[in-house]
């Protein structure tokens, strides 16, 4: 049944009756699920009337933009949606006199093909410093991955890792990955910053380094979505929270800033998330009590690991950082969650970044 708004006008002394009609029956259906990242928008609306469309589409209710304007036929295709992501539209109706009115907002989600994780834990370096927690962090967050929705297909590279590890790894990926899948790239481990090179490195155990921008040509070579989750910083494992940071500080600013837009710059087919365990200025801190990275202790309670009620527990899938309760786990409400958890435990001396900020995409959900 359509729903009319009558319009009304005069004509040399006589009345004409004008009806616009709301547009119905949407395709994708509302709040459906498709894996296709081209989908057509459709909806339903009376043959014959002389009116118009334009469709609006986004990642956010409130911040739909126009996509396609004056519209005679009750379709448009969309195309390079991003997988793992809740997308909003809708459609407004326009007649020839300027009188108009919007549709219902629909929404549907584009879940992933494949889903891949590569979890790094480096705790043994022959360089600088060993590592406590960093094990405990990848073991933590990959249990949190074995309770969602669908497959991870999960590799660890735990305590003694090198660089030819990883870069064999996205090789290997490559050959497999498609633009309808995902992979989340997490490291836990130390990293720094190069003067020289002017850009920060994830530090392996035997001494070798990846860059910032080697990291964005390995992911680069990846056509569909990639997550990239950081828990490292310049010195060290933080153990005893006493230690002076006045000493790292300058590169500690560096090295985070040259991650979130070192990785986020350039063009490649998909979309690249960030987030990460401090801010410019800040260390990321491991914690005794926790046997965590504090970051990542909070980052997998949001997913639906113990919290600090039993910091040793057992996965108990509370996913906290769940506000609205639909079972599904957005980059921005893991951020919001991991952020202000990180800020209390700590008293803020250690902020989470995040890119792009206010992001709907779809980090975890389950049944």
């Amino acid at each position: 049944m359509f729903t009319v708004l009558v319009v009304l006008f005069m004509v040399s002394g006589c009345t004409v009756l004008y009806r616009i009609f709301d547009p119905l029956n949407p395709t994708p259906s509302a709040e459906s699920r498709t894996s296709a990242t081209t989908v057509l928008l459709r909806w339903e609306y009376p043959e014959g009337s002389d009116v118009t469309f334009d469709v609006y589409l986004g990642t956010s209710s409130n911040t739909m933009a126009l996509i396609a304007r004056d519209l005679t036929d009750t379709f448009v295709t969309v195309s390079q949606l991003i997988p793992n992501t809740r997308y909003y539209w809708k459609v407004k109706v326009q007649n020839a006199f300027g009188q108009y009115r919007f549709s219902q907002v629909w929404s549907f989600d584009v879940i992933g093909g494949k889903r891949y994780a590569l979890m790094i834990g480096v705790s043994d370096y022959d360089v600088a410093s060993d590592l406590r927690w960093t094990v405990n962090d990848a073991n933590d967050v990959q249990t949190c991955l074995e309770h969602l929705s669908g497959e991870f297909i999960n590799r660890q590279l735990l305590t003694r890792v090198v660089e030819d590890d990883v870069v064999a790894f996205f090789e290997e990926l490559e050959a497999n990955f498609s633009d309808a899948d995902t992979f989340l790239f997490y490291f836990a481990g130390h990293g720094s910053y190069d003067y020289a090179a002017s850009e920060s490195y994830l530090s392996f155990s035997n001494g070798s380094k990846i860059t910032v921008s080697e990291l964005r040509n390995l992911i680069a070579r990846l056509d569909g979505t990639v997550l990239v989750v950081l828990d490292s910083c310049r010195s060290g494992g933080f153990t005893s929270l006493l230690s002076s940071r006045e000493e790292v500080i300058a590169d500690l600013e560096k090295y985070n800033r040259s991650f979130i837009e070192g990785l986020t710059q350039g063009t490649r087919s998909g979309q690249t998330y960030v987030l990460t365990a401090a801010k410019q200025t800040e260390s990321s801190w491991e914690d005794a009590t926790l046997q965590n990275g504090i970051f990542s202790f909070f980052f997998a309670d949001g997913l639906g690991h113990t919290g600090l009620s039993a910091p040793l527990g057992a996965f108990n899938s509370t996913y906290d950082a769940d506000v609205d309760s639909n079972k599904q786990i957005t980059l921005d409400e893991v951020y919001d969650y991991t952020f202000a958890n990180v800020n209390t435990y700590l008293k803020n001396i250690q902020q989470v970044q995040v890119f792009p900020v206010n992001s709907n995409y779809i980090v975890a959900e389950w049944e």
